[in-house]
């Protein structure tokens, strides 16, 4: 899987386990996403990445990097991708269904 495929897969986890102003765990995010990376430099370069992209804020708590979409990553999952430019991350049905919760 290439790099913009796993940024995409990433952005969509984050989107779907989004609360107001919760942190989720880097690791745990990327496991429940089911994605690999071949060492933790290249998770620390892809979160990186992001960050520098606007699209999550992270920080680091006890040894373990923390991350959450900001308001640009919420936007640039709803229009469009790293790997399909013009598709969005997420689909109008998963917008829907986490605006009904």
């Amino acid at each position: 899987m290439r790099l913009p495929e796993k940024k995409d897969l990433f952005l969509r986890e984050l989107y779907r386990l989004k609360d107001e102003d919760n942190y989720r765990d880097v690791t745990k995010t990327i496991t429940s996403a089911h994605l690999a990376f071949p060492s933790l430099l290249s998770v620390r370069r892809m979160i990186g990445q992001l960050k520098d992209n606007g699209l999550i804020e992270l920080y680091k708590s006890k040894g373990f990097w923390r991350a959450k979409l900001t308001w640009e990553g919420i936007a640039f999952c709803e229009s469009t991708s790293f790997a399909y430019p013009d598709h969005p991350v997420i689909v109008r049905e998963e917008r829907t269904r986490r605006r009904l919760k």
